[in-house]
């Protein structure tokens, strides 16, 4: 009975809105969105391609079908418009790509409420291509969608996608001033240094903080002396982020060959941070240092390895333990006179039964969006990306892991996840995200850091400010799933005796195996230290 009556409510459905369709395509989507959502890939991916072989019309009808929140369950709809998207999304379906994405752009100009728009633009950010950019950026003189907008537009990463940010800036204020900005850094466009340059200098902090990094991310020279100063802030909180822009901003002038400036600034930043309290500051510059320089960089190695400040120390052992090539590791025992094997065992310890995840080189033993994320300091970096999977399943595991968000930075951790369909759904996501941004003052307490997306909410409050690392340990042990950050529990839930809180249907926390798995959001969050240790 439960069953007819959840396909009669689709049916009536499809009656009041979409009555002049032939009998032959509503009854064939009738029974498809009825299957949502898929029990298996091969499922998933049979029933969106027969969805897509309907056609731009049929697809468009379907997403008329969305209600804004609050106004009836088209829970089944949402999840065959995004497995649509994602379907379509594959790399081999351009042409699928297409259709689907004029269908979108198509329901997004006939909806009325603003959630449904917004929904119809995150699906965009998933398809769209060149042909969504003049659609999406009419959106940008709008406070409530300006940030979907932005964000599927950053998803686009052409030229022309740039451009429509750069134009859109001087006309923007508020949230909006904000969201642009950070989308032009993300993008590396360095045709809005220009435009940006006096917001650095901004009154709002959060204006301020989203310039700085904007610009840092760019990596033009001509921002280091607005960066430098701005690294000199007398507020320890206003210092340390600051800093932690001004390193991001000497990576990235050594990726854009500029490693005279980067050097230098590396060097002053180990010769002025000696304060015990920012040895993480000396420890970055001089990883950041030896990338960019390589055996030029040692003696600065050296001297790190005689610091008062043991953290440093440390921190240069380690980075003596994994130099790159066994010709530079020569040099340096005959430079230190330090034998390899000291070198080893004075690096950092790997806990016991621990494996690491991440080499700090390259992403060998991960698949999905390679492409999407980078190396950069020994991280991994969603710059921006999607989703980046482990090859190997797990079932019961500890991971712990390192991340350091920007503002308003949105990514996920997946777990016991397949790697097609929407893991937050199909498997489970685990919320990292700088909830204390203002475009997420009004997201549910179950979509805050930490928490299983739409099922259990997290504690908050433990989040360290946006720009320093925070250390993050998730047990996932049976259905005991435990989340640990900076060293406070902020989940502890037996997932047999919880259900889904956003009334959406979760398939996935019933897996027992699966993927483990970076779920980018479009946004800039780096990941290192990446361990874990298989529970049996």
């Amino acid at each position: 009975m439960k069953q007819k009556t959840k396909r009669l409510t689709i049916l009536s459905l499809f009656i009041a809105a979409w009555a002049w369709i032939p009998a032959v395509h509503a009854a064939s989507l009738i029974e498809l969105v009825a299957k949502m959502p898929a029990q298996s890939v091969d499922e998933f991916n049979a029933i969106h391609a027969e969805i897509v072989q309907l056609g731009e019309e049929r697809i468009a009808g379907l997403c008329r079908l969305l209600f804004p929140p609050g106004s009836g369950d088209d829970a089944k709809i949402r999840f065959a418009v995004s497995g649509v998207a994602k379907y379509a999304s594959r790399n081999s379906a351009n042409m699928d790509r297409k259709t689907v994405c004029r269908a979108f752009l198509r329901a997004l100009e006939n909806a009325d409420d603003v959630e449904v728009k917004a929904f119809l633009m995150r699906q965009i950010q998933v398809v769209g291509k060149e042909e969504a950019v003049a659609p999406l950026s009419r959106y940008l003189s709008c406070e409530i969608l300006c940030e979907p907008a932005a964000q599927a537009l950053l998803a686009i990463q052409t030229a022309n996608a740039a451009e429509a940010l750069l134009q859109a800036l001087p006309q923007s204020d508020g949230s909006r001033r904000i969201t642009i900005i950070k989308a032009l850094g993300d993008l590396q466009c360095k045709a809005a240094v220009k435009e940006i340059l006096p917001f650095a200098e901004s009154d709002d902090e959060t204006t301020r903080c989203v310039a700085l990094y904007a610009l840092a991310n760019i990596g033009d020279p001509s921002c280091a002396e607005v960066l430098a100063q701005a690294a000199e802030a007398n507020t320890p909180y206003q210092r340390a982020q600051a800093t932690s822009y001004y390193l991001l901003f000497a990576n990235q002038l050594a990726e854009n060959g500029e490693t005279s400036l980067c050097s230098q600034i590396c060097r002053k930043l180990i010769e002025t941070r000696t304060d015990e309290s920012e040895a993480n500051v000396q420890s970055a510059a001089l990883r950041t240092l030896l990338g960019c320089e390589g055996e030029n960089a040692l003696q600065d190695l050296l001297a790190a390895t005689k610091s008062v400040n043991q953290e440093v120390q440390a921190a240069a052992l380690a980075l003596a333990a994994q130099l790159p090539s066994e010709e530079m590791t020569k040099k340096w025992i005959a430079l230190s006179q330090i034998p390899a094997s000291k070198i080893a065992e004075a690096a950092h310890a790997v806990e016991e039964g621990f494996t690491s995840l991440f080499n700090g080189n390259n992403l060998t033993g991960w698949i999905g969006d390679v492409k999407g994320y980078v190396i950069e300091d020994g991280a991994i970096v969603c710059k921006p990306g999607g989703n980046l999977y482990t090859e190997k399943e797990y079932d019961n595991f500890i991971i712990r892991f390192e991340f350091k968000l920007t503002p308003g930075a949105n990514n996920g951790l997946g777990i016991r996840t397949p790697t097609k369909g929407d893991a937050a759904y199909v498997g489970m996501e685990l919320q990292i995200i700088d909830n204390t941004a203002d475009i997420y003052k009004n997201i549910q307490p179950w979509q805050k850091h930490g928490s299983i997306y739409g099922i259990v909410p997290a504690k908050t409050g433990f989040l360290k400010p946006v720009g320093e690392w925070n250390d993050e340990e998730v047990i996932a042990d049976g259905p005991h799933i435990t989340i640990n950050l900076n060293g406070e529990t902020i989940v502890d839930t037996n997932l047999d005796e919880s259900k889904p809180i956003d009334n959406h249907d979760h398939p996935g926390m019933k897996n027992t195996s699966g993927h483990i798995g970076f779920l980018g959001h479009g946004s800039r969050v780096e990941f290192r230290n990446i361990r874990i240790k298989e529970l049996h």
